[in-house]
């Protein structure tokens, strides 16, 4: 029961501030349907510092950015999932997206997979050219895409309560950088 509870406080909480895009940039090529009541989610966070995240620290460019990408499977019976996190690093092939313009760009071999999301340089990134990449890396049809941002996350966390993060010794940015001008 605590998690309907969570998930119904999240969709309240995040139902103004969903927004969609149509599928004009998926590919014509894409995989098979995924068989039975199966659905592949693809959710993709965003490091954007576009409006709501503009409160939240760590930057000021509003180009929509991939942080973080997980591919989730989730099987039949809807009771069981597995998630793969696609590494941001990772090179690839991205197939052609398309760019707010209305043109295509070309195959690009050798790019790290997080560059997909930044086709086009919108605030709200490129959720298409994500999921056409995906889709060509996998094999696997993507049938749905959800994009979260730093406050939208922050609400998510809201929701549950929190998330408690348990770390051996305290951390400063000094020691993440020991080059860091800052101070402790």
């Amino acid at each position: 029961m605590p998690a309907i509870t969570a998930g119904g406080a999240v969709y309240l909480r995040l139902s103004g501030n969903i927004n969609t895009f149509d599928g004009k940039g998926l590919s014509h090529h894409r995989p098979q349907k995924t068989p039975g009541d199966a659905q592949n989610i693809l959710l993709i966070g965003s490091d954007s510092r576009s409006g709501d995240n503009t409160k939240l620290d760590g930057g000021k460019d509003p180009v929509g950015r991939s942080d973080t990408t997980i591919l989730l499977h989730v099987y039949t019976d809807h009771r069981h999932a597995v998630g793969l996190s696609i590494p941001r690093d990772s090179l690839v092939v991205i197939p052609p997206c398309l760019l707010p313009g209305g043109t295509w760009s070309q195959t690009r071999t050798n790019a790290m997979f997080n560059s997909a999301f930044t086709l086009g340089s919108t605030t709200a990134g490129n959720p298409a050219c994500t999921q056409n990449t995906v889709e060509a890396l996998t094999g696997l049809r993507v049938d749905h895409t959800v994009v979260v941002n730093f406050a939208g996350f922050a609400v998510m966390t809201e929701a549950v309560g929190g998330v408690p993060v348990c770390l051996p010794k305290d951390i400063h940015q000094k020691d993440l950088n020991p080059n860091r001008p800052s101070s402790r």
